[in-house]
């Protein structure tokens, strides 16, 4: 707490009156509410081994902007900028630092049609605002990362890792849904548009039935189709992990209001929506074997994301193709 207390006296946010308050629920970041004097205050103290990635610190900046870009168009919460910048360095760490607003998150078993339908709704408008602005872009999009599931197998063995067996049971199947984001995302690179790209029940802060989106450090370039499979992937299950196909109506019917979808990318959507998750199952493996460096808490915390994300990748396998054929009825209907 010493380092938050330096922070807040460094940046004049004023004299703080409560102890700083860890907060529970980030997976990647330790989050602080800080109360003081001047205002209240969220600071992310961001994970060492996300900024010591070639390029991570850049890629944050510039995507926290698009969120001060979006700020008027879209409910967001932005970052605070000091001296232009937005990620402040202090004692070998490095912050961000958002204005404290009162409201919840859901957890997925909590949404029901209402958050669906505002969901879709600020999707829409974000692809719309894109599409017709300067932040459209023809530049690539990143490659697909290619994990190496051997790799992870066998620095497993040497652990007796609690997922290994479970590992093996997929390991094929991970292979074929690499292979096909890779496939798909040489398909999809063409259209793009810059929008929040981690768009799950995590990431929005409801105040009563009024959503705000939080957490931009993903923002970037992605093609909007795929974006749609994962936002609906994250949004319309149901308690067992299920398609709930009355939320996939509320979601993609406000969408459509302000973003037109083509269904013939649709497919290749469905399969470049795997990406996010595998490179999300990667990184959890990756965690749960640094015993020299991480506590125990995180390491468990990455064990128990492996697991949940391998159930998220089988149920959507399942749910995936449910969802296609809802979006060839609904074509057939419209015709």
């Amino acid at each position: 707490m010493k380092s938050i207390k330096q922070l807040v006296k460094k940046l004049n946010l004023g004299e703080i009156t409560v102890a700083p308050q860890k907060m529970t629920g980030g997976l990647l970041h330790t989050v602080y509410k800080v109360t003081t004097t001047e205002s209240v205050y969220v600071i992310k103290q961001l994970n060492a081994e996300v900024v010591s990635r070639a390029g991570a610190l850049t890629n944050i900046e510039k995507s926290e902007r698009i969120a001060l870009s979006l700020q008027d168009k879209i409910p967001l919460i932005p970052a605070i900028a000091f001296d232009d910048h937005v990620i402040v360095k202090h004692d070998k760490s490095y912050y961000i630092i958002y204005q404290w607003h009162q409201g919840k998150t859901i957890l997925a078993n909590e949404v029901i049609s209402y958050h669906c339908k505002r969901i879709g709704d600020i999707l829409g408008k974000m692809h719309q605002v894109s599409a017709k602005s300067q932040h459209q872009s023809r530049q690539k999009m990143a490659r697909p990362d290619i994990c190496s599931w051997d790799k992870h197998i066998k620095r497993g063995q040497l652990v007796s890792a609690q997922w290994l067996d479970t590992l093996l049971a997929v390991k094929h199947k991970l292979e074929n849904w690499q292979d096909k984001a890779i496939k798909a995302h040489t398909m999809l690179g063409e259209i793009q548009v810059i929008s929040h790209r981690d768009l799950d029940p995590k990431n929005v802060l409801w105040q009563e039935t009024e959503p705000l989106l939080i957490d931009w450090e993903a923002a970037g370039q992605i093609n909007p189709y795929q974006e749609l499979i994962e936002v609906i992937n994250y949004w319309c299950l149901n308690a067992e992990g299920q398609l709930n196909v009355q939320f996939v109506e509320q979601l993609v019917d406000a969408y459509q209001v302000h973003y037109c979808i083509n269904q013939s990318f649709l497919s290749t959507a469905v399969d470049s929506a795997y990406a996010a998750m595998l490179n999300w199952l990667d990184y959890n493996l990756r965690r749960s074997l640094e015993t020299e460096k991480l506590s125990k808490a995180e390491l468990e915390l990455g064990n128990q994301e492996v697991f949940s994300t391998i159930q998220k990748l089988l149920n959507y396998q399942k749910n995936s193709q449910q969802l296609l054929k809802w979006f060839s009825v609904q074509r057939n209907q419209d015709k």
